[in-house]
C-alpha cells in the first residue's frame, strides 16, 4: 500500500507544486524577483560550486536552521575537514543558513528525477533533516546514497492526524532512516506509529542548545522597558505571533484593562515584515500601539 501511495503522490507533486508556486507569487511576504529566484532554484539540479562529500543538513525555515546552529558547530569542531551545505524551503530560512555557511540553496522540488539528480550530484556523506520536513523523495533518494538522520524530530497534532490518514506512505518515506532524535516522549510515541521504535531516541529539543546570554540583546531590552516607562508594568511577551493570534491577544487586553490590570503587551510577530499589519489590529480597537522602529515618545500599551 505505501508503494502504490509513493507513485500517487508522484503523479500529484507536479499539480501541487504548480498551485503552491502561483500562491507564493502572490503572497506580500517577500518580492516578486526573490520568489522568482527561488523559483529557479526549486526547479534545478545544479550543485555547482558546492563540495561533494560534504554533511548535508536540511532545515525548512528560519526558526529550524537556528535549531540546528548548534549542531552544525559541533560538527565543524569535530570534522573541521569536513564541508557542510544548508538546504532550505524558505527565502527566510536561506537568509538565516547563509549566516553559517556559503553552501547554501533551496530544496528542489520533491520531484522523482529531480531530487534523484541532485542527490547524485551532491553525492553526501550524510544527511541531517531538521524536525518534520518529510519529502518521500528526498528521504527515499538520499537514503540510498547515505545515512539520513532526522534531528530534533517533532510532530504537531495537526501533522499527526493528517500522517495517521496516510500511514502507509509515511511508513514507506521513512522506512530507510537510521536514526531519529526525538525532541520528547510524546514526540517519539508518534514516530512509533511509523518507524521502528529501536532508532527512535529522545534527545530533547536542541533549540536550547544554542541559549546564550546576549549582552547587546540584554542592554537592548533594558534601554527598551526604560524609554517605554513600564518598569513596574505587568509585561507579556508573545513570541513568533501570527494575524489570528493576534487578534485574540488584542481581546485578551483589553478583557485585562477593563478588570483594571496595568499590563503591558510586547509583539513579536512570527513574519517581522508584516508588523505593520499586526499593528493595524490593535489601532482598530484604539489600543495605544507602537513599533519598535518609531521613534515617537508618546505613551504606549503595547510595543511591537
Amino acid at each position: 500500500m505505501g508503494f502504490i501511495l509513493y507513485i500517487l503522490y508522484n503523479l500529484l507533486t507536479p499539480f501541487l507544486f504548480i498551485a503552491a508556486i502561483f500562491i507564493s507569487f502572490f503572497s506580500l511576504r517577500h518580492k516578486f524577483s526573490d520568489n522568482l529566484n527561488a523559483l529557479k532554484e526549486r526547479i534545478s539540479f545544479s550543485t555547482k560550486g558546492f563540495p561533494q562529500k560534504a554533511y548535508w543538513f536540511h532545515a525548512s525555515s528560519i526558526g529550524e536552521v537556528k535549531a540546528i546552529k548548534s549542531i552544525i558547530e559541533k560538527a565543524k569542531e569535530l570534522k573541521p575537514d569536513i564541508p557542510f551545505i544548508i538546504t532550505v524551503s524558505t527565502l527566510s530560512g536561506k537568509k538565516e543558513a547563509l549566516s553559517l555557511t556559503p553552501y547554501v540553496r533551496i530544496l528542489p522540488a520533491d520531484f522523482y528525477f529531480l531530487i534523484k539528480r541532485f542527490i547524485k550530484n551532491l553525492k553526501p556523506l550524510k544527511l541531517f533533516v531538521a524536525e518534520t520536513e518529510i519529502w518521500p523523495n528526498l528521504l527515499a533518494h538520499a537514503s540510498k546514497e547515505c545515512k539520513v538522520k532526522i534531528l530534533n524530530a517533532r510532530i504537531s497534532d495537526k501533522t499527526f492526524g493528517s500522517y495517521l490518514k496516510i500511514s502507509p506512505l509515511i511508513r514507506f518515506s521513512l522506512k530507510n532512516i537510521s536514526r531519529i532524535c526525538a525532541q520528547s516522549k510524546k514526540d517519539a510515541d508518534r514516530y512509533s506509529r511509523f518507524f521502528d521504535k529501536e532508532k527512535i531516541f529522545i534527545t530533547g529539543n536542541i533549540k536550547y542548545d544554542s541559549l546564550k546570554k546576549d549582552e547587546k540583546a540584554v542592554d537592548l531590552a533594558e534601554n527598551i522597558i526604560k524609554s517605554a516607562d513600564i518598569q513596574n508594568k505587568n509585561k507579556i511577551i508573545f513570541g513568533s505571533t501570527h494575524p489570528k493570534e493576534e487578534e485574540i491577544i488584542a481581546d485578551s487586553f483589553e478583557i485585562l484593562k477593563n478588570e483594571g490590570e496595568d499590563v503591558f503587551f510586547i509583539i513579536v510577530p512570527r513574519h517581522i515584515n508584516k508588523a505593520i499589519l499586526t499593528k493595524e489590529i490593535f489601532d482598530k480597537k484604539q489600543i495605544k500601539t507602537k513599533l519598535l522602529s518609531e521613534k515617537s515618545k508618546e505613551k504606549t500599551e503595547v510595543l511591537i
